[in-house]
């Protein structure tokens, strides 16, 4: 993320301060949850698969290893919606595990 906005700053503004630093590392989950709130989710090599924003959003935290709990936290809600949501999840993506899902929604195929 930091390299690709450097490529956009000119060289007169010199290297960026520790607090901008930290601005662009709290920008990435908001990057990475704007990417997954399209109408399909998938990273190039992964498996394209229609899922609602909220669907979305939590298999994006589950690819970046959020527990449910964690995810409860984050998302404010309870911890039967959060397994409700990925019990539909696994079955759009015909998986049974987190490790199939990320495997099959985020990983380049080879």
């Amino acid at each position: 993320m930091v390299a690709g906005i450097s490529l956009l700053r000119t060289g007169e503004l010199g290297a960026f301060t520790s607090t901008e630093k930290h601005l662009l590392q709290s920008a990435l989950p908001l990057i990475d949850l704007s990417l997954s709130l399209l109408p399909e989710v998938a990273r190039p090599g992964g498996v394209a698969l229609t899922l609602t924003r909220r669907e979305a959003e939590i298999a994006t935290m589950v690819a970046g290893g959020d527990s449910n709990k964690v995810i409860c936290r984050k998302l404010g809600i309870e911890l039967p919606t959060v397994k409700t949501h990925l019990k539909r999840i696994f079955q759009k993506a015909g998986v049974g595990s987190r490790t199939e899902l990320i495997s099959k929604l985020f990983l380049v195929a080879h």
